[in-house]
Order: structure tokens, then C-alpha cells, then sequence
């Protein structure tokens, strides 16, 4: 009888010293939801202002949302993918704050990816946009971004900007 309460008394101890990383974690990835899903209307919401659907549509967006299943205007696939851009840091907080590292260093690489292919792929809209259209939003963006920013050095930014 005594082995089985030192067990008992040996499993509440592991318990004890895992149990705040866990209600951490759990908490950390509550708060790390409703931050995505905030953030997910809020960008619904400032697109859908802008009319962001029109010009998708002049643009080719709206061909490429279309086929997904299941389907989503252009405004609200971007929403989405701001809501899963900002679940996948916290992914990454919730699997170090419990010690599974083993998985959030791939999120970790996909993170990293991510970082490093967004400059440019929001460089090719910004041409692809610049040629399709001349949306007030458009010209803002492109000076944020390509003049004021400085964020490219390509000869591409250079057209880009001259235009």
C-alpha cells in the first residue's frame, strides 16, 4: 500500500511541476485566438471598405479564390490568411511554452519561409496591380512600400516606382 501512495504522491509531483507550463500554454493559445480572430474581422472589414473584391477581380484574384473549396470572396480569403499567419506564431508560442520544440521548429521554418518570400510576392502584386489598375490604394501602397520604404532594390522597383 505504501508504493502505491508514494506513486500517487511521485505522479503529483510531475503533475505540480508541469501543470502552470500547460495552463500557460493553454492560455497563451486562448488569447492567441482572439487576437487572430480580431484581427481577421479587422482586415475583413478595412478590405471591404476599399472595395478590395472589385479590384481583385480586375486583377485575376478572384478566379484563383474561386476554384478553393469552400469558396471564399477575395476579402475574406485574405482575412483568413492574416487570422492563420497570426495562429501560426502563436502555435509556435503554445508547443515552446510546453517544451514540444520538435514541433514548433518546423512551424518555426515555415515562419521563417514565409518571411522571406512575403517582400517579394508583395513586390510581383504590386507590379502586377501597378499594370492592371490605378487604384488610389494601389498608388498608397506602392509608395509606402516601393519609394518610402525602400523595402526592394531591384530594377523592377525602380519601373515601379517611376511610373
Amino acid at each position: 500500500m505504501s508504493e502505491l501512495l508514494e506513486r500517487l504522491r511521485y505522479g503529483a509531483e510531475q503533475l505540480g511541476m508541469y501543470l502552470p507550463a500547460i495552463i500557460g500554454a493553454l492560455v497563451l493559445l486562448f488569447a492567441g485566438y482572439l487576437v487572430a480572430r480580431q484581427i481577421q474581422k479587422w482586415v475583413d472589414k478595412t478590405l471591404a471598405r476599399m472595395d478590395f473584391n472589385r479590384m481583385a477581380e480586375k486583377g485575376g484574384f478572384t478566379e484563383v479564390v474561386e476554384r478553393a473549396k469552400p469558396r471564399l470572396d477575395p476579402v475574406h480569403a485574405v482575412g483568413k490568411l492574416a487570422f492563420w499567419l497570426v495562429m501560426l506564431f502563436v502555435l509556435i508560442g503554445f508547443f515552446n511554452q510546453i517544451g514540444l520544440t520538435m514541433v514548433a521548429e518546423p512551424l518555426r521554418d515555415v515562419a521563417d519561409t514565409i518571411a522571406r518570400v512575403a517582400p517579394s510576392l508583395l513586390h510581383a502584386c504590386l507590379i502586377f496591380n501597378r499594370r492592371q489598375t490605378s487604384e488610389p490604394g494601389a498608388e498608397l501602397l506602392r509608395f509606402a512600400v516601393c519609394d518610402h520604404g525602400r523595402a526592394f532594390h531591384s530594377p523592377s522597383r525602380q519601373r515601379l516606382g517611376s511610373g
